[in-house]
């Protein structure tokens, strides 16, 4: 089940008690092959020079993919609509078979 937060970018994926939150970004049709961007609220500690980073999907309009990780200042340049072209939407504008990777990749946070 996800829930978008009142008066926030972040998506909420519940299942019973466990919980994730991420936000999903749109490059639009100009770059077809990683055109949403899924970061997970799971902060990564990396150590060394990477320090924190946060978890991603990247999806074409298909649902094919790759992970990443991004670091805070990007998180953060995101929320605040700092970077040219991308824009926040809601789960509501991922095409079907995006839903579909994305919830994939949703359950592993989820242990399901």
């Amino acid at each position: 089940m996800t829930t978008t937060e009142t008066h926030s970018p972040w998506t909420t994926a519940r299942h019973g008690t466990k919980s994730v939150r991420f936000i999903i970004a749109d490059t639009g049709k100009a770059y077809t092959n990683d055109r949403y961007t899924i970061i997970f609220d799971n902060p990564l500690n990396n150590g060394g020079n990477r320090g924190t980073t946060y978890p991603y999907i990247a999806l074409n309009s298909i649902g094919m993919g790759y992970h990443g990780e991004v670091d805070p200042a990007y998180v953060e340049s995101i929320l605040e609509g700092d970077i040219s072209g991308e824009e926040l939407i809601g789960w509501g504008n991922l095409s079907k078979e995006c839903r579909a990777a994305a919830r994939a990749e949703i359950r592993s946070y989820l242990d399901l």
